[in-house]
């Protein structure tokens, strides 16, 4: 465990309770990301993350001789040289998934080099530039419980629920609960409500109220809401038995949070009904409606960014549920629909986190907005967006060309060059004099094409290379034909000469000369080593074997497949087959010939005095030589066959060939 419990409550003291709780939050909604993880031990360790906040904020995690130090880029931190929010928020993520970090690995891939570089592209200055742009990034790569009593009145209580919004931007929205009959009376602690209900505990709520906790004792049509209660309040006490050091504070333990599936299972209870809420300034009731609302957008170009405005009259606010999205306008709250929360949503929270009627992008995502923002868009919602824009930053069609080389080390080498009208570059290195629309999406399949083919990117020269000889091997098998589909490619003669050998058919004479069986195999192109060295490598179940000149050898051909069923058919090893010429015991003669029949890669040329031994061999059942009279009695019956079988071998003169 990279942090334990009592490190972080020693912590937890220094920050105190609200740096805490809005710690826990942001660990609560995923937003700490890793950045570089150095590790040595659980002891000896350094952490980066990136921290979404209305910023983003970069923490590091040290710890040296099992002492913990952190710091954190944020103003507060800096001012007060306490842990702040962010820093809390690190150590929870830390804690809980601390095997996520030990296996981090920081990687050098073709897919991260845009993001690597993106805040390379010019020398900006100013926090509020570079905020958009962090966040214009996102928003384009978006597109990325023995029953204790009874009551006389059983089954008529109620419970009436009360949404609350609160937070930033309006962003938390809880609810908060009443009980009772004629008078109803506030749940002060929910979490307790709850967790009373699995051992049907008695607690009075007020003067006209003694509840033993049984769900019958509620209406029937509010125990699905009950129901609902208690799961949620009993996974909060399962989360805090796992973890002492996580508890509620208890002026927060009057309402429930709805968020991810809680959000979910209680618009799935109120679907299509109307529910009080507080703090809000629209309506003092809203109706929960699965639908998606209805906005407009315009779309234009400004100072030399790219603006879109939004006509919505009123405020709205964003939640995120476990499987839907929700938004709330007006006297509605809507629960969207798939597409509808892939396309729009991101969009709106943007305006939300810019807390503006508008968002301004860079000119230099035009054309990616252009391309895949903007079709979507207006596929939802009304988009004013005039098409002289668009015209103006249509991508141009993109060619690709790819330079295919070996090194002296027998690794592939690729030079990339990506082409617009006139134009060719390496998207590898820096460019800063583009005149063009670039097409991003068309780029990203290119780069798409070499990262499943292996290939790894040189920083320093901008070329890609394969080095492992398996990944070549694929390569040279599949991927090429790939390339050449897709590409233009032009390789030199030493990328021509690194190719994949499939062994050709073999061909073998056979005869019988002198009681004995001659074999004469054709040249395979391998000497005796390589030969040897490939048969070992098909009984290994490789794939391939690599040459001394580099090209690679088909392991799973027939061919080779042929070569070990006969080395094994007839007792020889596998250095013995590359002297073409083999001379072993005639009585072979029927195994090699019954595996050769099931070959079909193989030519055969047998001379009739193998034929006839095979033939004598087989009709060997059919003889029937006369048993001793001395032994007749006294033979078994696979002792008689035994007989028989070596008679037909003494009769064929290839008996004594065997001893």
């Amino acid at each position: 465990m990279l942090v334990l419990p009592d490190e972080i409550n020693k912590i937890l003291a220094v920050s105190g309770n609200d740096v805490t709780k809005y710690g826990k939050k942001y660990f609560e909604q995923d937003r700490v990301k890793i950045k570089n993880v150095e590790y040595i031990s659980e002891n000896d360790y350094s952490v980066t993350t990136s921290v979404e906040d209305n910023y983003v904020y970069t923490t590091q995690i040290l710890k040296k001789d099992g002492k913990i130090s952190y710091s954190c880029e944020c103003e507060i931190s800096k001012k007060r040289n306490t842990p702040c929010k962010h820093i809390i928020a690190t150590l929870f993520d830390l804690y809980i998934y601390s095997k996520k970090y030990i296996e981090f690995k920081n990687d050098i891939s073709i897919s991260s080099f845009e993001d690597n570089n993106l805040l390379n592209k010019r020398n900006y200055s100013g926090n509020n530039f570079m905020y958009k742009l962090l966040y214009s990034d996102k928003l384009i790569k978006y597109y990325e419980n023995i029953e204790l009593g009874k009551n006389k009145n059983k089954g008529d209580l109620k419970i009436i629920p009360k949404l609350e919004i609160s937070g930033f931007n309006y962003s938390v929205m809880s609810v908060s609960f009443k009980i009772g009959r004629n008078r109803m009376y506030v749940i002060k602690d929910i979490y307790e409500f709850g967790h009373n209900f699995l051992d049907k505990r008695k607690e009075r709520y007020g003067k006209e109220l003694e509840l033993v906790h049984d769900i019958k004792e509620f209406e029937e049509s509010d125990r699905e809401l009950v129901s609902f209660i208690m799961s949620k309040t009993n996974e909060y006490f399962n989360f805090a038995k796992q973890d002492n050091y996580f508890s509620l504070d208890r002026l927060f333990r009057g309402k429930l949070n709805l968020y991810y599936s809680s959000l979910d299972e209680f618009f799935n209870i109120f679907k299509d009904k109307s529910l009080k809420i507080s703090e809000y300034y629209y309506t003092d009731e809203i109706k929960f409606i699965e639908e998606d609302p209805i906005f407009s957008f315009t779309v234009s170009e400004k100072n030399n960014l790219i603006e879109i405005g939004n006509n919505i009259e009123d405020d709205f606010y964003v939640y995120d549920g476990q499987k839907y999205k929700y938004v709330l306008y007006k006297d509605k709250f809507y629960r969207c629909s798939e597409k509808y929360s892939l396309n729009i949503i991101p969009i709106l929270k943007e305006f939300l986190n810019n807390r503006s009627n508008k968002i301004d992008i860079p000119i230099e995502y035009a054309t990616s907005f252009c391309e895949y923002v903007l079709p979507n868009m207006k596929t939802y919602i009304d988009v004013e967006c005039k098409s002289e824009f668009v015209n103006k930053y249509r991508a141009e069609s993109l060619a690709t060309k790819i330079y295919l080389d070996i090194d002296t080390s027998g690794s592939i080498i690729a030079e990339v060059k990506f082409c617009y009208l006139d134009k060719e570059f390496n998207p590898f290195l820096h460019q800063n004099d583009m005149k063009f629309n670039r097409n991003k999406l068309q780029e990203q399949k290119v780069k798409e094409i070499l990262d499943n083919n292996h290939f790894k990117l040189n920083t320093k020269d901008g070329t890609l290379y394969i080095s492992n000889d398996e990944h070549i091997y694929d390569f040279l098998e599949n991927g090429i034909n790939t390339f050449m589909e897709r590409f233009e490619v032009l390789v030199t003669d030493k990328f021509k000469s690194k190719n994949i050998i499939n062994p050709k058919n073999v061909q073998m004479g056979l005869r019988v000369k002198n009681d004995l069986l001659e074999i004469e195999i054709d040249d395979l192109g391998f000497d005796e080593k390589e030969l040897s060295n490939i048969i070992k490598s098909y009984r290994q179940k490789k794939k391939f074997y690599r040459l001394k000149d580099g090209s690679f050898v088909n392991i799973d051909s027939s061919g080779i497949d042929t070569l070990v069923n006969i080395t094994d058919s007839i007792g020889i090893e596998e250095k013995d087959i590359a002297k073409r010429k083999l001379v072993v015991p005639k009585y072979r003669a029927v195994y090699l010939n019954e595996v050769l029949d099931l070959s079909d890669d193989i030519n055969i040329k047998k001379e009739s005095s193998f034929k006839d031994v095979v033939r004598n061999m087989s009709y060997s059942k059919e003889l029937d030589f006369s048993i001793p009279e001395n032994m007749d009695k006294i033979l078994r019956q696979y002792q008689r066959i035994g007989y028989n079988w070596l008679m037909t071998l003494d009769s064929l003169r290839i008996w004594w060939n065997t001893c």
